[in-house]
């Protein structure tokens, strides 16, 4: 073998070896890091979880605005997604219910990524979107679209979700007193 095969050969594993897959940067836009309260109207009452984003992708679930879920909803906590709509006549309510597991990303600064775990066994990724404009994250709450659930659309929320950011150093305490509906 001569020595520019060689070269070639030497050049091909190493830029090979270095280009690993798992050591791939995920995106954690700084827009979502912290502690946000997601408010959903439930049973004609508003109520709240608080979620934090920490800048390592974990997401902690954080206490509710109720003293316990008996007959709030089917899930309890505000973070989950229904793959039937009420009222739908393609499917039968709720569907499958996926509520927010324990890890997040962003696709840029509008998209947030979810991991989930559902009620039929299965973890998807909630994909939800954004209001470019950041100042409705603590005006008054961002209303996230879901905009896909593990590639597939037609998910929903519910009626009314907003998402609010809680001021930066806040803990769910202090959170509490700015969100007015709670």
């Amino acid at each position: 073998m001569n020595r520019s095969a060689i070269i070639s050969v030497l050049l091909f594993v190493i830029v090979g070896c270095g280009s690993d897959p798992a050591q791939t940067e995920v995106e954690r836009n700084k827009r979502f890091v912290g502690l946000w309260a997601i408010e959903h109207l439930t049973n004609a009452q508003f109520v709240a979880t608080f979620y934090d984003f920490a800048p390592n992708g974990s997401l902690i679930v954080g206490s509710g605005t109720w003293d316990d879920c008996d007959g709030l909803s089917d899930v309890c906590g505000t973070g989950f997604v229904r793959s039937c709509a009420w009222g739908a006549t393609d499917c039968e309510y709720p569907g499958v219910t996926c509520s927010f597991g324990d890890e997040w990303r962003s696709a840029g600064p509008a998209d947030l990524i979810i991991a989930s775990n559902c009620s039929d066994g299965l973890s998807r990724d909630v994909h939800l979107t954004f209001s470019p404009d950041t100042s409705s994250n603590s005006e008054g709450g961002s209303g996230a679209t879901v905009l896909e659930v593990d590639g597939e659309t037609g998910w929903e929320a519910g009626a009314i979700w907003a998402f609010l950011k809680c001021p930066a150093g806040a803990d769910e305490s202090a959170c509490r007193e700015k969100v007015s509906r709670f």
